[in-house]
């Protein structure tokens, strides 16, 4: 029998029919991927719908009861340990057992600061770091485990720090952490950047690997594969044919490079993908419902950066990620890996500048990636909050069909129009105001839209 469909309009009815916190409704989106929508805008209405939360239930039980806590119980005094009971004849041994056992509890201590201790917390659902420990908490903030790096950890909530994730198969969450380790006497990075490290569900490692993979491009300068930086983190929902799983990108300091890496759930790596430009958020779904999901990058594009259209969306097919960008750009751009294959994009889509801005270095970006609903959210700004931004929302075939404008943008941009305009002609006066988007590549149309022409 299908459930009865009904919306929930708040994260407070959300968390009541799924009998959690909202804190931990919240973490369960952002974790593990509850099917929660928004309408258009940072501050956008949050709904869901009851079967879907349900068939999430059913698919995830294992993952969506956290809200009971598992306190240890204080054990019962026995008689027989009652000061009284021991006479004086037993003081002394006594004595000695409790100093050996003092000991015990200090080498355990010694020994608990570096590796992971079990823990009857629920499911892992967040992380805390403190100088060199990570520490893993469930949705009530209690640990669950910790370890200790070598290396301070810097605390950067906008970087993909940790991901919780089945990656091993035995339905419980893996954490795949990203290590970046920050000298603490000069606060530089070493050479090697950043490690991407795989802890199973007690808190043990079970792999870890540096990311970046070095290059030479066409003018012979060398691209070694060290201080790279990892921005975007994810996992396929199941396995490539060559174990195919863990999706991680990141760029490299001092250059354009941006890499994009697929690992196995044993950290083997089976294709790099080279993009010339910095991305900044990620999103993978099965776009076009073939079966087959798509790995969605936002960032920018170096080369047409340079011509007004920097701010770019490109979408690679996950069973073909491998190789570099295939657009063109200028003769031996620095980017680009010489001897490399060209890379199979499905799709690449650019959107021009909108907005001047007083520094020649802040240009358009696509900073932020959601989905949701057939819908593909892309927030577009300058580098910089005081500038003007604006939402870009994509149908499944890539058509722009809505721009929202922040508030004050989107004043300005409509005081041509007569105060009797109509919401509609409001915002198709946007959309043809903004809108100016180049197709390079698209897959996902039947008719193949030339480089130039707008979504409109």
């Amino acid at each position: 029998m299908t459930a009865e469909r009904r919306e929930l309009q708040s994260w407070d009815a959300i968390s009541g029919f799924l009998g959690i916190t909202t804190r931990a409704a919240q973490e369960h989106e952002r974790r593990h991927k509850l099917p929660v929508y928004r309408m258009p805008g940072t501050k956008g209405r949050v709904f869901a719908y009851t079967d879907e939360l349900e068939q999430w239930k059913a698919t995830g039980t294992s993952r969506w009861k956290v809200t009971g806590t598992s306190t240890p119980q204080a054990e019962p005094v026995s008689p027989r340990t009652h000061h009284g009971i021991l006479g004086s004849a037993n003081r002394e041994v006594w004595f000695g057992v409790g100093v050996a056992t003092l000991c015990l509890v200090a080498a355990a201590a010694a020994v608990s600061a570096r590796y992971p201790q079990a823990s009857k917390a629920g499911p892992p659902a967040d992380w805390r770091l403190a100088g060199k420990v990570l520490k893993i908490v469930d949705a009530q903030g209690l640990e669950r485990w910790s370890w200790r790096f070598d290396h301070h950890l810097p605390h950067r909530r906008d970087y993909p720090e940790v991901v919780f994730s089945d990656c091993d198969g035995d339905d419980k969450d893996d954490v795949l952490f990203v290590y970046f380790p920050v000298d603490e006497k000069t606060l530089e990075i070493p050479d090697g950047g950043a490690q991407l490290w795989c802890f199973g569900e007690d808190g043990k490692p079970l792999w870890q690997r540096k990311f970046g993979t070095a290059f030479t491009t066409p003018l012979g300068r060398t691209i070694p594969d060290a201080r790279y930086q990892i921005r975007v983190l994810g996992r396929l929902k199941k396995p490539r044919a060559d174990r195919g799983l863990i999706v991680a990108g990141g760029h490299r300091g001092g250059s354009l490079a941006f890499q994009v890496a697929l690992y196995t759930s044993e950290g083997e790596q089976r294709g790099v993908y080279v993009h010339p430009g910095w991305v900044f958020s990620m999103v993978i779904v099965d776009l076009n419902s073939d079966g087959k999901e798509e790995i969605i990058l936002g960032g920018v594009n170096g080369p047409y950066s340079e011509h007004g259209y920097g701010a770019t969306i490109v979408v690679l097919d996950s069973s073909k990620l491998t190789g570099q960008w295939q657009g063109s750009v200028p003769k031996g751009y620095a980017p680009m890996a010489q001897g490399w294959e060209v890379g199979k994009e499905a799709a690449v889509v650019l959107i021009k500048e909108f907005a001047e801005s007083p520094d020649n270095h802040l240009y358009c970006r696509v900073y932020d990636l959601k989905y949701g609903g057939g819908v593909l959210e892309v927030m577009v700004n300058k580098g910089d909050p005081n500038l003007p931004h604006a939402w870009f929302y994509f149908d499944r075939q890539l058509r722009l069909t809505t721009i929202q404008p922040e508030l004050n943008f989107g004043s300005q941009l409509l005081r041509p129009l007569p105060h009797s305009a109509s919401p509609a002609e409001r915002s198709q006066f946007i959309l043809k105001s903004l809108g100016n988007v180049k197709y390079l590549r698209n897959k996902f149309v039947t008719v193949q839209m030339a480089i130039g022409d707008g979504a409109n």
